[in-house]
């Protein structure tokens, strides 16, 4: 049991893959008899990514700026060949394949690759050239390595990693929601804000890795999981979801006088209950979102619109934002409902 709960944290599963990678890469190398082994055992840590999807997009860079790399690096040594110093030689080539790196940062291994190819000097027995293929063929038994340990571990998968960090943003939403409606306004936005930016960046990355692992053969051929169709419609609702908790936090700092209406700790409590129950949903809970409290509210707003005898400003500004939070939240629980229940959550 202890070992369970130790390897439910995604650190540890990542830290765990990252060694397995190792071991794979360079017990590979030792079966081919690679006289530099070590080679693919750099590469695996390299490219090696908590989901196969990010995995298998860091390899792929890589294998474009090491082919480019081991291509300039052949015309390095040939430059040395023909009487060229090794600064000569180098520092030339290097330099221009790190400015284009700069500019296309999926290259930036190109310099690093070159840089090993002309500075090696050959290995005893074999040719700079057969020195350059050796490393092609080292650096794809890293990644293969990385993507083997990657695809064969359910928790690896990119589409698990993006439920789990959904649910983590909606709960993150619904701390936020709960303290920027407190009656003194809670705590400054600022660094709030700038987690919410953070974590919904890494949400978009997570899509593009899903959408990664869509493609793979074994992938399609499964047919389960989120789709990159459902994960990019997911992730725009939860985008459109914090900039209406946002919203609502920025109305009470508005209304001062307001603070004290009891309206304002009920949409407190409903709203941070409906986040919190649709992040368990979306983390593979069984029970879907509850959000009868916040259409209560939402009701309870047009009442007091319907019954005011004069302008009621606290709930003529909320209707508009409680029923759009509303609405989204629906949209999300609809997502969730095709999709078969999971018994494990991914923390």
């Amino acid at each position: 049991m202890k070992e369970e709960g130790w390897l439910q944290d995604a650190d540890h599963r990542h830290g765990l893959q990252m060694a397995l990678a190792v071991l794979l890469a360079y017990g590979v190398s030792l079966a081919l008899q690679l006289p530099e082994g070590f080679w693919a055992v750099m590469s695996a840590l390299i490219v090696m990514r908590p989901n196969t999807g990010a995995t298998l997009g860091a390899g792929w860079d890589r294998v474009r700026g090491t082919a480019i790399g081991t291509l300039c690096g052949l015309f390095g040594v040939w430059l040395r060949h023909e009487g060229a110093s090794l600064p000569a030689a180098t520092l030339p080539i290097v330099a221009v394949l790190a400015f284009v790196g700069g500019l296309v940062p999926a290259l930036r291994s190109g310099p690093i690759a070159a840089l090993i190819v002309v500075s090696s000097g050959g290995v005893a027995g074999h040719s700079a050239f057969d020195v350059a293929s050796l490393r092609v063929v080292e650096i794809a038994i890293g990644i293969g390595a990385g993507l083997a340990v990657t695809g064969l571990a359910p928790s690896a998968r990119a589409a698990r990693r993006f439920d789990a960090s959904c649910a983590a943003l909606l709960h993150q939403l619904a701390g936020q929601c709960r303290q920027a409606l407190l009656p003194d306004g809670g705590p400054a936005p600022k660094a709030a804000a700038a987690s919410l930016r953070i974590a919904l960046r890494r949400l978009t990355l997570l899509v593009m890795d899903v959408e990664r692992e869509a493609r793979l053969p074994w992938r399609r051929a499964g047919g389960k999981g989120a789709t990159p169709s459902r994960c990019r419609q997911q992730a725009a609702l939860v985008g459109r979801i914090a900039q209406q908790v946002g919203a609502l936090g920025r109305l009470l700092r508005m209304l001062p006088a307001a603070r004290l209406d009891p309206l304002w700790n009920n949409l407190r409590n409903a709203a941070g209950h409906a986040l919190d129950s649709t992040a368990d949903a979306v983390a593979g809970g069984t029970a879907p979102a509850q959000l009868a409290p916040l259409q209560a509210l939402g009701a309870t707003l047009r009442q007091r619109l319907q019954a005011a005898e004069a302008y009621d400003e606290p709930a003529a500004l909320l209707a508009g934002p409680v029923r759009l939070l509303t609405a989204d939240l629906l949209l999300l629980r609809q997502l969730q409902a095709p999709r078969p229940v999971t018994s494990a959550r991914t923390t």
